[in-house]
């Protein structure tokens, strides 16, 4: 009763009639190959099949944007269609251009009936480049174990509609002072036009002590430079500390180690000690082991008791590997823990109650909108069906 005076039974009532009556739609779809983004190469031609999904009615196709001259639709035959590009052999100003594809329902001539009519578009961008000598250039460099030799390479992409003649890269080896230790020059080559290919140098690290480098590799091309840098690691048999927990909390509290492989052979059975070292040397903890692969990161954790007063403190972190062990001086800090206050408890648990009970409240209701449809419905049937009688 006091729904109704509110005016929610109108809107019971007006969502019923809504859900009854109201035709169901279905969105048209659209599958086929990607196609975006796509590269313009004069005289060439592109053939994307498409078929047309969950409709039955009849279709329009448009296409649109700043290259859809160059572009033809066939007719669609059994909700399928062929859409084609063909590039001009002429050059055109280089840039990015747009490109859309739109299938739409119509209705059928004659059709008086009312429907939603849905339509799906796709939308792609050309890359048109230019006739101006461009590429572009990524220097990779590995890293090795100490004494090892270093593989550069530097890969090359043709973004250009004429052949370079002679590309080539020379690699300056520094540290991360910039201080210059050594220089490689890499072979060269001819690169035709949007092609693809790489140029490689080697470098033996003897000499060199276990860290972290710089390259740069400068490339010429037919008169044009262009440049490209990488970082690597010259490793050895090391486990490097990267991180730990530094607050705990009284109690017992999660314990992490994070931690480096330094080489390019797997560590196998890795796990940390966590000491205090405060005046004098208590274990607090042993992690479980890991294995670790090349170069990889990773977490040592393990649960803690905490009963120690809060403050600063210093600990050593045992790191073991391999039958190796090596110890790291730390400093954390233990928090003390506060009670939570037995009214906010309470609180707490009455917030929970009462947001249990609308929850409740609110499945019913929809649970007895849903019958009332329900029965809704089946006396309209019943009611069509005598009549029709």
């Amino acid at each position: 009763m006091m729904l109704a005076k509110t005016g929610g039974g109108k809107v019971i009532f007006l969502l019923i009639i809504f859900i009854l009556f109201f035709p169901s739609v279905e969105s048209i779809g659209l599958g086929g190959m990607k196609l975006s983004p796509i590269m313009y190469v004069p005289g060439n031609s592109i053939v994307n099949h498409y078929y047309i999904i969950d409709t039955s009615m009849p279709v329009a196709i448009t296409v649109g944007g700043s290259f859809g001259n160059y572009v033809n639709v066939t007719p669609a035959i059994n909700n399928e269609f062929d859409f084609i590009i063909n590039f001009p052999e002429k050059p055109i100003p280089s840039g990015t251009y747009s490109l859309s594809l739109n299938v739409a329902e119509v209705a059928a001539e004659g059709d008086n009936t009312i429907n939603s009519l849905t339509s799906v578009s796709k939308q792609f961008i050309v890359e048109v480049y230019s006739m101006d000598k461009l590429i572009i250039a990524s220097l990779s460099a590995p890293s090795v174990n100490e004494n090892g030799t270093i593989h550069f390479a530097v890969d090359l992409q043709s973004i250009t509609y004429s052949d370079i003649d002679s590309v080539g890269a020379k690699i300056i080896i520094s540290n991360l002072n910039n201080v210059t230790l050594a220089e490689v020059n890499t072979n060269r080559i001819s690169l035709p036009a949007l092609g693809h290919e790489t140029i490689t140098a080697s470098f033996n690290t003897t000499g060199l002590r276990p860290a972290e480098y710089f390259a740069r590799a400068y490339i010429d091309y037919d008169g044009k430079q262009k440049r490209s840098d990488a970082s690597f690691r010259i490793g050895n048999m090391d486990l490097i500390l990267l991180n730990y927990t530094k607050y705990l909390e009284q109690g017992f509290s999660t314990f992490q180690v994070k931690v480096f492989n330094n080489w390019g052979n797997p560590l196998r059975n890795v796990y940390a000690k966590f000491t205090l070292n405060d005046d004098i040397l208590r274990s607090l903890l042993q992690t479980p082991s890991i294995n670790l692969e090349p170069w990889q990161e990773g977490i040592l954790e393990g649960i803690v008791k905490v009963d120690i007063p809060a403050g600063e403190h210093k600990g050593i972190i045992q790191l073991v590997y391999e039958g190796e062990q090596k110890e790291e001086p730390i400093q954390f800090t233990v928090k003390e823990v506060i009670p939570v206050a037995v009214e906010k408890v309470k609180d707490d648990l009455e917030l929970i109650k009462k947001n249990m009970i609308i929850q409740v409240m609110t499945v019913v209701m929809i649970l007895l909108i849903i019958l009332i449809i329900f029965l809704f419905k089946m006396t309209y049937n019943k009611y069509n069906q005598i009549k029709n009688e």
